[in-house]
C-alpha cells in the first residue's frame, strides 16, 4: 500500500484536537477538513502495516532559525559627586598665596571661591553684594601638589581648603564653579605656596581678571556692569 499524499499540516491545529479525527474513514463526516482527512488517512496506514514488521518513522520539517548573536551592554558606574558639566558665561582668574606649613586650619590655607567672586564685584561696581546669593559652589577641578578640602561654616556655606604636600614651594591650581545673579562662573584659583608667606613682601600675585565668554547663550540678566575682557568661543 502506498502511503498517503502528503499535506501541508498547519502547526497552530493539534491533529487529536477534534473528537471526530478518530472517526474511521467511512463514518467520517462529509463536512470534515482536508486536513481532518488526510490526518486519519495517515493514521489508518499506519494501522495497515503494524501487524508486518515494517519500521514507521514519522519525520517532521523545523524552520531553520538563524542564531542571534547575544547583546552586550557594557555599563560603567557613575562617579559619585560629579558635577555636571555647565558652560561659563564667565571666567575668573584670581590668585592667592599660602603655606605648606604651619596649621591647615589656618586662614592662610583657605581658599574661598565666592569670597574671591564676591570682592571682585564689589570692587568693580562700589556696591555690596551679599555672598549669601553666590551659590551652587562645586570643585571642578582639585590641586596636583595638594588636595581640597571642604567643609561647612556656621552660617550654612561651603568652605574649600587647601592642604598641600609637606614642605612643598611652587605653583598649584583649582577650579570651582559658582552661580551669581543668574550667570554661570567659572573660577580658576592659582595658589602660590611658600613656605611661609612673609606678607611684608609684594605679593606675587597678579590682579585677577574676568573674562565674558561671548558665542553662547546667557541666561539671567544682571545689572552689573563689570567690564570684562571678551573671549569668543570657539
Amino acid at each position: 500500500m502506498s502511503p498517503p499524499t502528503p499535506v501541508g499540516i498547519d502547526t497552530t491545529h493539534h491533529l487529536l484536537a477534534d473528537a471526530s479525527l478518530a472517526l474511521a474513514a467511512d463514518t467520517a463526516s462529509p463536512s470534515a477538513t482536508p486536513l481532518q482527512t488526510a490526518a486519519q488517512g495517515l493514521l489508518d496506514y499506519a494501522q495497515t502495516i503494524t501487524d508486518t514488521g515494517d519500521e514507521l518513522m514519522f519525520t517532521m520539517d523545523i524552520p531553520y532559525v538563524p542564531m542571534q548573536e547575544t547583546p552586550i551592554v557594557l555599563a560603567q558606574a557613575a562617579t559619585s559627586g560629579t558635577t555636571p558639566a555647565l558652560h561659563p558665561d564667565y571666567l575668573l582668574n584670581v590668585c592667592e598665596q599660602t603655606e605648606s606649613t604651619g596649621d591647615p586650619m589656618s586662614a592662610m590655607r583657605g581658599v574661598d571661591p565666592a569670597y574671591m567672586l564676591k570682592n571682585y564685584i564689589q570692587n568693580q561696581v562700589h556696591h555690596y553684594v551679599d555672598i549669601a546669593g553666590i551659590t551652587n559652589i562645586s570643585l571642578l577641578e582639585g590641586t596636583t601638589h595638594g588636595k581640597i578640602t571642604s567643609g561647612t561654616t556656621n552660617y550654612g556655606r561651603t568652605a574649600f581648603g587647601y592642604d598641600p604636600e609637606p614642605s612643598y614651594v611652587g605653583n598649584d591650581k583649582a577650579v570651582f564653579m559658582a552661580d551669581f545673579d543668574g550667570k554661570h562662573y567659572k573660577i580658576t584659583v592659582e595658589l602660590h605656596v611658600f613656605v611661609m608667606v612673609d606678607e611684608k613682601l609684594p605679593t606675587t600675585c597678579p590682579p585677577p581678571q574676568l573674562i565674558k565668554v561671548n558665542g553662547k547663550p546667557v541666561s539671567g540678566s544682571s545689572d552689573f556692569n563689570l567690564n570684562p575682557i571678551s573671549l569668543v568661543s570657539g
